[in-house]
């Protein structure tokens, strides 16, 4: 078995939200997404932790992966909605679409 590191959760924080903004990813979501994936390392489901950075950085170089997104919301009832999160980074866009269910309940 690898050798573990312990890193400060904050200083993790700090790291991944300034490697996704280096690699092209606007400030607000970089913070966003950064902050789910070290929780999800915090609760110890590392495969969706930071560890994914380095795919994130290759598409959002690559453009696969647009930043900002420009991210839309379109009501189409009193209780639902489309979020349209155009090509953005799926973390920040659940994080958006929750918040969007939040104001409509």
């Amino acid at each position: 078995m690898g050798r573990r590191a312990m890193i400060d959760g904050n200083q993790l924080l700090r790291w991944a939200t300034e490697i996704l903004i280096a690699a092209g990813a606007d400030r607000e979501e970089a913070e966003t997404v950064a902050d789910i994936l070290v929780w999800c390392d915090r609760i110890d489901r590392g495969n969706q932790g930071v560890s994914r950075l380095p795919i994130f950085c290759q598409r959002l170089a690559a453009k696969g992966i647009r930043s900002p997104c420009h991210i839309s919301f379109r009501a189409t009832s009193k209780a639902t909605g489309v979020v349209d999160a155009n090509d953005g980074l799926g973390h920040f866009a659940a994080h958006y679409a929750m918040q969007q269910a939040i104001l409509q309940a």
